[in-house]
């Protein structure tokens, strides 16, 4: 079982890095069925992830705000400033997974 979960996590990680956040969310939701405690952190951390390349920066900070996970919310708000300010340039936001 722990095999397969570094395989879902793995594919995870490989998909939301290609642009495919409905396939990382996918290997996501089926690592957190299958249970774990350190994969369950690292989970609901991806499902988190995917929800900021739809855009929804407030359930990504929410989420990371109330589990503490201070140093993912630094990132989170970092990667908002530099959407909100390509959005006020006229500008895409950068895509997921790439730095401005």
């Amino acid at each position: 079982m722990r095999k397969r979960r570094v395989v879902l996590a793995g594919a995870s990680r490989a998909a939301y890095m290609r642009g495919d956040p409905a396939a990382a969310e996918r290997h996501v939701r089926a690592c957190l069925a299958l249970g774990g405690d350190l994969d369950r952190w690292y989970a609901h951390t991806c499902l988190a992830l995917v929800a900021l390349t739809r855009g929804d920066f407030a359930a990504v900070v929410e989420y990371f705000a109330g589990t503490g996970n201070w140093s993912h919310l630094w990132t989170t708000l970092r990667n908002l400033a530099r959407v909100l300010r390509a959005i006020a340039r006229g500008l895409a936001p950068p895509a997921a997974g790439r730095s401005a």
